[in-house]
């Protein structure tokens, strides 16, 4: 997979964050794969941060990961008491916004993992756009334990 990916310091928020930058829609901050240890079988999880800053709307059509044989987008959606996990086929991207993956909210799952996903590990990870076209970046996979920690205590 061609990796097409510049490490820069991006504002946000009024602090300074390491992200991937792209011409016209960037990956805030590098995508965080979770690893669901030590079952191989069980999905893992993706977390990013896009931002589309073109004046168009674009859509997140999928991701796919060579590690995974399948890589689906889902949305935790409130229903009742409860929270249930809903399939998505695609994902809007606004212009001008931001849109974020987190738990209880929009997230990947990686599906029938070819392989183990190690803490400290990085794996190549290809979002789909409808208008940009594909782009692939490395995802750092961490523990779920450390997700507080990496997403800096903000969940949201």
């Amino acid at each position: 997979i061609a990796v097409n990916e510049m490490a820069v310091e991006v504002a946000a928020g009024g602090s300074r964050r390491r992200g991937v930058v792209l011409p016209a829609i960037e990956l805030l901050p590098l995508p965080l794969v979770l690893a669901v240890e030590p079952v191989l079988n069980t999905p893992g999880v993706l977390y990013a941060t896009i931002v589309n800053g073109t004046d168009m709307p674009d859509t997140l059509t999928g991701l796919s990961a060579p590690i995974a044989d399948s890589t689906t987008l889902h949305q935790m959606i409130q229903r009742g008491a409860g929270m249930v996990m809903s399939r998505l086929g695609a994902l809007p991207l606004p212009a001008h916004e931001e849109v974020r993956f987190h738990p209880g909210g929009y997230h990947a799952m990686l599906e029938g993992l070819r392989g183990r996903l190690t803490p400290g590990d990085s794996i190549p990870v290809t979002f789909h756009f409808a208008q940009r076209g594909d782009t692939s970046v490395f995802a750092r996979v961490v523990r779920y334990a450390d997700l507080d920690r990496e997403l800096g205590g903000n969940r949201r």
